[in-house]
Order: structure tokens, then C-alpha cells, then sequence
């Protein structure tokens, strides 16, 4: 019995033993655990895993990552849509292969610009901020003609860059602002009278948008309303009423800008101490000479042609003999004889150079010269243009509006697409193949009717004739006297 307790004692005591080893074991193992306890210190069950935090943080900036890279992608998507909506691209190779008379007149714009913006930046700073003037009338006028696309009259087509959601190339912008810079240099190198100037710049713009405008509708460069009333009366392939248009606008611009820039501006030159105004004020004509150039048009077209019945051509040829009376007499008489003389430095930053040597004359030359090379050499039937036009539809649908004479106006609605008088085809597509009542299609270039490319051919050689005669003369004379001595004279 004694051996039979021993060997139970003995039994007990190594059980003890082993459980003691494993609470030990127990308590070094659960030393990498964390036991909380609440605010009076006392502990409670919960555990709180250090790893399982760690992969909490993780998840939560992987969270917000995410959250910010779609952010980021819906900022982007965005932006990149209304982007797309301001400005938009082409493929330059497409357009050459569709049309590489417009890639040539796009091309050669931008490099007549460049031009002229190196003379601006070697010019002083009013120039500078003229420029920037122009640029911004330009933009908003051509702008406004876009915008509603019920009253739009005209369609560009599709070039390299293009604003407005497609509808406006920007080329347009550059040229027409082009042809204000040019004309603004050179009513100043003239040195007229005030009241001479306005006729002599809106002349000059009348002069310098006549080959554009003469090729334009030819080449498909841009399409027109085929029954607007104001476009019927043409010369050729122009409206009368685009050229009384320019007349328009040229005059508004030049009277405001010159008008706010006298009143508000003292002298000719630029003050940092009015740094403020020297960009407000223009800002102030551009907005003014908008609404004018809407009233001038009023009443050069609706007002003279269709309530006292004068022909547009009569009136277009009346406005251009009596502004080239006003500038003759006034050149007769001196010009700016009296005080106060504009010394040419103050606006034009190459006044020393030689005429063919001046940046103006350069850009002139070359933009006019590119518009008697492409009458020579191609041809129109083969152009093509994808773009906005006018919707083909219902003949029979008419649309009216009043002008701000009271004038109705009335047209209809659709281009009928068997009897129209404009200067495209639809490329031998089969009338049940046309897309009506959409405003994208493609149309090919019109030949020639007979005998009417010799008028192309002598208009565009007079005008190349003509602007290089004139440029030669203005930029060869430098007025007033006094400057004579200021320039470097020739070796005896």
C-alpha cells in the first residue's frame, strides 16, 4: 500500500510540474498580446491586435487614393471636355489631302502673324497692347456670329485648329486680326488728320479682305446661307453686304479705340504710372465698338438698300470713292502739320527700315501673293469639306426675323438641295444618299461658270498690284518732316 501512494504521489507531482511549465510557456506567449483596460484600469476581454491595426491604416489609405485617382480622373475628364469644347484639332494630313488650298491660306497665316507679332514685341508697349486689342474684337465678333446656330449665315470649314466647339477656325481670328494690325500701322505711318483716319484704316481693311473674301466662298473655305436676303447682291463669289460688313466693323473699331484712348489717355505713349487704365480702356472700346459695329451695319445695308432701295454695289462703290476723297484731300493738305506730331518710334518699332525690308509689308505681300498663286493652280472641283453647313431639308419650310429697323427678313429654313445657287456640289452623292436634316456632310468644290476666271485672275492680280503699290508708298515716306534727320543718311 505505502509503494502504491508513493508511486501516486509521485504521479501527482509530476502533473503539477508539467502544468506549471505550460502556464510559463502560456505567459511568455501571450507577452506579444495587448490586454486593454478601461479608464479605472481595469481589463476587459476585447483584444486589440497590433497587426490588425496596422492593416486598418493600410486599407483606409488605400481607400483614399482611390478616392482621390477618380476624383483626379473625373477632374481630368472634365476638363478635358471643356477644352474640347473651346478648342479642338484636325488632322493636317487629312486637310491636305481634302483640301490643301485652305492648309496652304492656314499655314501661311499663322507665319504673316508671326510677323507681325515679332514687329509688336519690337514695337513700344501701347503696340503691344494694340495688338492684343485687336486680337480680342476679332475673337468676339467672329464669336457672335457662331453662337446661335438658327440665325448663323455662315459655315467654316474644318481646319487644323478649331474654336467654338468646331464651328470657328482659329486661322480666321489670326487673318482677320492680321489685316486690323496692318491697317492700324499704316494709318498711323500715314500721319493724317483724325478725321481722316477712321476712312483711311476701314479703307485699308476693305482692301486687304478682299482676296479672302474672294476665294473663300470659291475654295469652300466657308459656305453661306443659300437664301439669306443680305447675301443675294454679289460681286462674283463675294456678298456685297460681307464687304459693307467690314466696312462696319473696321469703322467702329477704330473710332472707339482711337475715341477712349484720346479721352482717357493722355498723349501717344505708354505711362506705368496708368498701367491699370492702359489695359482697361481698351477693353472699355472693344465693348463699345461691338453694338456699333452692329448699328453701322444697319444702316450701310438695311437702311440705305431696303428702305430707300439703293443697289449694294452702288452703295459699296459710293463709301469707298467718298473715303478715298477724304484721304487724298487730306494728304493734299499735309497731313499732321500741326501740332500734336507723332514721331513714327512712338508706334512703329522698325520705322528705320527700308519698305520691302519692313515686317508689315512682308506679311502683306506674302498672304496676297498666296491668293493669286492659288487661283493659278488649283483647281476647285477637286477641294472637299467635311464640316457644319446649312441643314438639307424641306424646301418648302420658311423662317423669318426683324432687323433693328423693323425690317422683316425672310428666308427659307433649308437648302434645297435640287435647286440652290451657291459655290459647292455634294461630290456626286446621289440625292436619296444625303443626309438630311444634319448639319455635318461633305461638299466638293464648283468649277469655274464660263468666263468667269479671267475676273478672278485680273481681281486678284490688281489687288497684288495694287497693295504692293500702296504698301511701297506708305512705308518709303516717313512723316512728319522733322523725323528726316533722325534717320541714317546715305554715303555721298
Amino acid at each position: 500500500m505505502d509503494d502504491d501512494r508513493m508511486d501516486l504521489y509521485a504521479l501527482n507531482r509530476a502533473i503539477d510540474d508539467e502544468g506549471t511549465n505550460n502556464s510559463q510557456a502560456g505567459s511568455d506567449s501571450m507577452a506579444y498580446i495587448n490586454f486593454p483596460t478601461d479608464d479605472d484600469g481595469s481589463s476587459y476581454d476585447g483584444l486589440d491586435i497590433s497587426d490588425n491595426s496596422d492593416q486598418t491604416a493600410l486599407y483606409q489609405g488605400v481607400t483614399i487614393g482611390a478616392g482621390c485617382l477618380v476624383l483626379l480622373l473625373l477632374l481630368e475628364a472634365g476638363c478635358m471636355s471643356m477644352v474640347s469644347t473651346i478648342i479642338s484639332g484636325n488632322s493636317p494630313l487629312q486637310l491636305v489631302y481634302d483640301n490643301v488650298a485652305l492648309f496652304l491660306m492656314e499655314m501661311v497665316t499663322y507665319a504673316c502673324f508671326f510677323l507681325l507679332y515679332l514687329h509688336a514685341q519690337g514695337s513700344p508697349r501701347r503696340t503691344k497692347i494694340t495688338m492684343a486689342t485687336i486680337v480680342l474684337y476679332n475673337l468676339l465678333l467672329l464669336s457672335l456670329g457662331q453662337y446661335n446656330e438658327e440665325n448663323t449665315i455662315t459655315w467654316y470649314a474644318q481646319s487644323s485648329i478649331m474654336l467654338g466647339n468646331g464651328h470657328l477656325p482659329l486661322y480666321i481670328v489670326v487673318l482677320y486680326s492680321m489685316l486690323y494690325y496692318v491697317a492700324y500701322i499704316t494709318t498711323c505711318r500715314l500721319h493724317l488728320q483724325d478725321y481722316a483716319s477712321a476712312f483711311t484704316f476701314t479703307l485699308i481693311v476693305v482692301v486687304l479682305a478682299f482676296p479672302i473674301e474672294l476665294l473663300g466662298p470659291k475654295f469652300i473655305f466657308w459656305t453661306f446661307h443659300d437664301t439669306e436676303p443680305t447675301l443675294n447682291d454679289r460681286f462674283l463669289s463675294v456678298p456685297i453686304a460681307v464687304l459693307l460688313a467690314h466696312i462696319a466693323s473696321a469703322f467702329a473699331f477704330y473710332s472707339c479705340y482711337a475715341g477712349v484712348i484720346a479721352l482717357g489717355l493722355a498723349g501717344h505713349t505708354y505711362i506705368p504710372e496708368k498701367a491699370i487704365l492702359e489695359h482697361v480702356y481698351p477693353v472699355i472700346a472693344v465693348t463699345l465698338a461691338i453694338p456699333f459695329s452692329v448699328l453701322y451695319f444697319t444702316l450701310l445695308f438695311h437702311l440705305l438698300t431696303e428702305l430707300l432701295l439703293i443697289e449694294p454695289n452702288i452703295v459699296l462703290l459710293a463709301f469707298i470713292t467718298l473715303f478715298v476723297g477724304i484721304i487724298w484731300a487730306c494728304d493734299r493738305l499735309g497731313g499732321d502739320l500741326d501740332p500734336p506730331q507723332i514721331p513714327p518710334w512712338v508706334y512703329d518699332g522698325e520705322w528705320t527700315l527700308v519698305w520691302y525690308d519692313h515686317a508689315i509689308v512682308q506679311a502683306v505681300c506674302l498672304y496676297v501673293l498666296l491668293t493669286f498663286v492659288l487661283v493659278l493652280s488649283v483647281n476647285p472641283t477637286r477641294l472637299t469639306s467635311l464640316s457644319f453647313h446649312q441643314q438639307i431639308g424641306d424646301c418648302s419650310i420658311q423662317t423669318s426675323y426683324t432687323s433693328l429697323l423693323a425690317t422683316t427678313q425672310t428666308r427659307f429654313k433649308y437648302l434645297c438641295r435640287a435647286d440652290y445657287d451657291e459655290e459647292f456640289t455634294f461630290c456626286n452623292v446621289p440625292f436619296s444618299r444625303l443626309h438630311t436634316y444634319e448639319p455635318w456632310y461633305a461638299v466638293c468644290g464648283r468649277r469655274y461658270p464660263h468666263k468667269t476666271f479671267p475676273n478672278y485672275f485680273v481681281c486678284l492680280l490688281i489687288s497684288f498690284v495694287t497693295t504692293l503699290i500702296g504698301f511701297r508708298a506708305a512705308y518709303s515716306n516717313v512723316r512728319p518732316a522733322f523725323a528726316q534727320r533722325f534717320l541714317p543718311q546715305k554715303a555721298a
